[in-house]
C-alpha cells in the first residue's frame, strides 16, 4: 500500500526501492486473503493457506511466494496505469539469495541452496518490466551472464546520467539497458561471486595485518557458456 501510494505521489523523476520480506523464515503466510490485484495484465489468484504449525515448511514458503506475487501484481497494475498516462517507468525485480535450505525438496540438494556458492545459492529470480521493451519482446529471456552489481550501471543509464570513471579502469557494473532495447550480444563475459569471513582487527588505516589470510574465502566464476568453477579455500588466519 505504501509503495503504491508513493509511486503516485513522489516528485518526478523518482526512484523507489521496495524490500519485500516474503518469502523468508519464519515461513507463515497471513491467514486472510490479500487484496486482489486486478488489471488488464494481471489478475490475482487465491492464495494457499500456511500450516502454521511448521508441519509443511515447503508449502508454507510457496504460500508466502503467492502472497508476494499478488503484491507485485498490485504494484504493476498501477505502473500499467501510469504508463497509459504517458509516464516512463521501469520495474526491476530481484531475489537477494538462493532458496532457503529448509524449503528445498527433492531432487534438489539443500546443501546447494542459500549460503552456498552453487547455483541454488546465488542464481536468483531477476526480471525487468520496462517501457523500453517492445511488445514483440515482452516475456523474453536473456541468456547472457547478469550480476546484481549491474543494477548500479543500469539505474544510472535509465536516469540518463554518466557513471564516474573508475581510476583503475575496472568495470564491476554493466548496464542492462541494451538488452531492453533488443541487443542480444552479451554485455559481460562472466559473473563472479565470493564469500569470505574476516577474522582480524583492522589497523589505523583500516587494513588487515601483513600476511593476513582470511579464515574462509570461497569463490566462484561462471562464463557465458554456462561453465562454472568453484574454489573453496580455508585459511589459517
Amino acid at each position: 500500500d505504501d509503495a503504491i501510494h508513493l509511486i503516485n505521489t513522489m516528485p518526478r523523476p523518482f526512484f523507489l526501492y521496495i524490500p519485500y520480506n516474503a518469502p523468508h523464515s519464519p515461513f507463515k503466510a497471513p491467514i486472510v486473503q490479500p487484496t486482489a490485484a486486478v488489471c488488464p495484465s494481471y489478475v490475482g489468484k487465491p492464495v494457499c493457506n500456511s500450516s502454521f504449525d511448521g508441519s509443511d515448511t515447503p508449502n508454507d514458503a510457496r504460500c508466502m511466494a503467492q502472497w508476494l506475487d499478488n503484491e507485485i501484481g498490485r504494484l504493476l497494475c498501477d505502473v500499467e496505469r501510469l504508463r497509459a498516462e504517458g509516464e516512463q517507468v521501469t520495474v526491476i525485480f530481484m531475489g537477494d539469495n538462493g532458496t532457503d535450505r529448509a524449503v528445498i525438496v527433492a531432487p534438489f540438494d539443500p546443501a546447494h541452496g542459500k549460503s552456498s556458492l552453487y547455483q541454488g545459492g546465488i542464481n536468483v529470480p531477476f526480471l525487468i518490466n520496462s517501457h523500453l521493451v517492445s511488445a514483440s519482446r515482452q516475456g523474453g529471456v536473456i541468456e547472457a551472464p547478469v550480476s546484481s552489481t549491474d543494477l548500479l550501471a543500469t539505474v544510472v543509464d535509465l536516469a540518463g546520467a554518466k557513471p564516474t570513471p573508475d581510476p583503475f579502469g575496472l568495470r564491476d557494473s554493466v548496464s542492462m539497458v541494451p538488452y531492453l532495447l533488443g541487443e542480444i550480444g552479451a554485455q559481460r563475459d562472466y559473473v563472479y561471486a565470493e564469500e569470505f569471513r574476516l577474522n582480524y582487527i583492522p589497523n589505523e588505516q583500516g587494513r588487515p595485518p601483513p600476511g593476513y589470510v582470511p579464515k574462509n574465502h570461497d569463490q566462484t566464476i561462471r562464463d557465458e557458456a554456462g561453465h562454472k568453477l568453484i574454489r573453496y579455500v580455508s585459511g589459517t588466519g
